[in-house]
């Protein structure tokens, strides 16, 4: 008795402090409230209320990713901060460095137009002293220079033809040098010619499997609407022949709707999961009428999900549903159930249907055959997410005596996002 005290003073206390760390929106208040959620999740899990201990450590784990999520944005904004000031501090210094290579080359030109003025100056005085020392050697070397002019004649003509022979050798050097250059240019264009068509051509590879990929889907939901129309003509069949004349007029009519539904997204890869809730719904509404109400349902889209922006293939649920109504709920005649929920967790899109029937192991000792439904949903699912171990999740949901109160099916289904 005083143990359960101490539980119930604990109870309040922790309760009191996530109560007050909800008026204040500081870090430390966060951390506070995760604190206080996880010993709550204890402190229940401790008196056996499993129920609340569940919902504190959920509620435990929501508080620790906001806290993940406001810490990784601080750390992005302090990383924005620092990178814009890093960059304006690298213009600023860029500029300064622009500004004093200008002045540099200001100042070489200055300084080369003053030294080539003064190298002018001294070469028109040179020229002055040279002219003068040459009119006074001009009278005597004149007689030489014509002696000269003789012999550098003849020493000219053989110098032209040492430059022709000189220059007909470059000339064939620059050939040679032009056929090389050309040569590798025609190899450079062969090679990326080459290149060009091995990339085009893996492209169309690329293009030829997604295609393949395409049309393999389509087959797969083609295959099942004869099998789905199959079973809801027989079930309008079966209200005929049990003179239930107003229910077949009433199944025909949500029938023939839920077929349009079905014909329209047999030809998409992928429907939003609006169309895809709103044509569940009208699925299991007939259903409900099929088993004369003996069950209820719920379907539940997690509030983080845009559903007219997720894309998903279609009629991958249909299936598991099915099972849950037909085998799940077989044994019991009023207060079905059949809980729906989609919910995204670490990024990923998950399915989950829960039914209160007999179970999985039950299911298997009276039913041995295996839904055509089922295989080709499965085959679906492994040829989107490309893992040939793909798994769905299945399991018998158990009360606190470990009695089988009813059954879970949860697997992944790959999505598209599109805003």
């Amino acid at each position: 008795m005083h143990r359960g005290k101490k539980y119930k003073e604990g109870e309040e206390y922790l309760k009191l402090a996530m109560k007050m760390g909800r008026k204040d929106k500081s870090l430390k208040s966060w951390e506070r409230q995760v604190k206080a959620t996880r010993f709550l999740s204890r402190l229940y899990t401790e008196t056996r209320e499993f129920d609340k201990a569940a919902q504190m450590f959920e509620l435990y784990n929501t508080y620790r990713d906001s806290i993940k999520e406001t810490d990784s944005r601080n750390l992005l904004l302090k990383q924005q901060l620092k990178y814009d000031f890093e960059k304006k501090e690298l213009q600023q210094k860029i500029e300064q460095e622009k500004e004093l290579s200008r002045m540099k080359l200001m100042q070489a030109r200055r300084v080369a137009a003053l030294k080539l003025q003064a190298e002018k100056e001294t070469a028109a005085q040179e020229s002055k002293n040279k002219l003068a020392q040459q009119q006074l050697a001009y009278d005597f070397e004149k007689k030489a220079l014509n002696q000269k002019i003789d012999q550098q004649k003849k020493v000219s003509a053989i110098k032209l033809d040492a430059e022709k022979v000189k220059l007909d050798a470059q000339k064939k050097t620059a050939v040679k040098n032009n056929w090389l250059i050309g040569l590798s240019g025609v190899l450079l264009l062969v090679l990326l010619g080459l290149y060009f068509y091995y990339r085009n051509n893996k492209q169309k590879q690329a293009i030829t499997v997604l295609e393949k990929d395409q049309i393999k889907q389509k087959l797969l939901v083609s295959q099942m609407n004869p099998h789905f129309i199959f079973n809801s003509i027989e079930n309008i069949q079966q209200l005929i022949y049990d003179k239930k004349d107003k229910d077949a007029v009433n199944y025909l009519d949500k029938f023939s709707i839920l077929t349009r539904q079905i014909l329209e997204n047999s030809n998409e890869n992928y429907i939003s999961l609006s169309e895809e809730v709103a044509m569940t719904a009208n699925y299991l509404a007939i259903q409900q009428l099929l088993y004369s109400n003996k069950f209820d349902f719920t379907i539940d889209v997690e509030e983080s999900i845009d559903a007219e922006t997720i894309f998903l293939p279609p009629m991958l649920t249909q299936p598991f549903i099915e099972n849950a109504i037909k085998h799940g709920l077989s044994s019991k005649d009023e207060n079905g159930m059949v809980d729906i929920r989609f919910y995204l967790n670490e990024g990923k899109l998950f399915f989950e249907v829960l039914d209160n029937g007999k179970g999985f192991d039950a299911s298997k000792r009276t039913d041995n055959h295996k839904s055509l439904a089922m295989v080709i949903t499965k085959e679906r699912l492994v040829n989107y997410t490309k893992n040939q171990d793909f798994v769905v999740q299945t399991d018998n949901i158990k009360d606190k005596d470990e009695k089988v109160v009813g059954a879970k099916v949860v697997f992944e289904i790959p999505y598209i996002y599109e805003n």
